[in-house]
């Protein structure tokens, strides 16, 4: 166990550790509350792209084939049932997976990158024009949005209480937040332990829970509403049948459970 006075739990404020997985070159510690997972070392560059990516890096990419398209597909199908329509903000928007359905379900669609590629990018796929910026960190007005949309965003942020108390501040009231990060008390991370596709060391700095997330929204003054874990994207490449089959066991195993590896968490902020 190690107790580190300048890393504290952004959930409950403790700051004691202890480890839980140890990996090739980098380990997770885990709040002993269970509140949350952090990398250790943290990553160099948690967010945005890898440095000097460009637009002609992108040619030929068709959003519509990636496993994010999907999984925007059922974060817009959660925030549908309770924010229809109105002003969308797709937060570290990437390559514009989520934007694109966004403005195909007819809401007025906004997004924000750090890189300058992807925003390129999603200006020419999507007919957007993004905002290239952090966040937090980007002056948008107070009560300026009615639905915000963190789509695997979070875990790269290493304040993410301060990105969840900005989001409060710009979304309207009645507004929608949805955020979606790898779930770490999944099924599947407990199979795969330091092999598990949703750790990525190298880029994440947090390892969430539905938990944690919950924790993070109401510590933010927002509401809950709904709270769901899905799978991550698992193509099949070139895994043999045996284990191919035994993949989508585990999955399905998840699904039933309610241990799926991919939490997503809605919660409005109070009208």
């Amino acid at each position: 166990m190690s107790r580190d006075e300048y890393v504290r739990c952004p959930v409950c404020g403790g700051d004691s550790w202890q480890t839980v997985i140890n990996g090739s070159g980098f380990r997770i510690d885990e709040c002993v509350r269970g509140c949350i997972g952090r990398t250790v070392p943290p990553p160099d560059r948690p967010v945005g792209l890898p440095a000097g990516v460009r637009v002609e890096d992108l040619a030929g990419l068709d959003v519509r084939k990636s496993g994010h398209f999907r999984i925007a597909g059922e974060i817009l199908d959660l925030v549908g049932r309770f924010q229809p329509k109105g002003r969308l903000l797709d937060i570290g928007c990437g390559f514009g997976h989520l934007l694109k359905l966004a403005v195909l379900r007819d809401y007025a669609a906004v997004g924000i990158d750090a890189c300058p590629a992807a925003a390129e990018f999603v200006r020419a796929a999507c007919g957007i024009e993004p905002v290239i910026g952090q966040f937090p960190g980007y002056a948008f007005e107070d009560c300026s949005f009615d639905v915000l949309a963190m789509n695997h965003v979070l875990e790269h942020v290493p304040e993410p209480a301060m990105a969840l108390s900005e989001s409060a501040r710009i979304l309207k009231p009645g507004g929608v937040l949805a955020v979606c990060a790898p779930n770490f008390d999944s099924l599947m991370r407990r199979i795969r332990g330091s092999g598990w596709e949703g750790l990525k060391p190298s880029q994440h700095v947090w390892q969430f829970s539905v938990r944690s997330l919950l924790g993070l929204v109401l510590a933010a003054g927002l509401t809950p509403v709904t709270a769901r874990c899905g799978s991550l994207d698992y193509p099949r490449g070139p895994r043999r049948l045996p284990k191919w089959l035994a993949l989508r066991l585990a999955l399905t195993t998840a699904r039933l459970l309610r241990m799926g590896d991919n939490a997503i968490v809605l919660a409005r902020r109070r009208s």
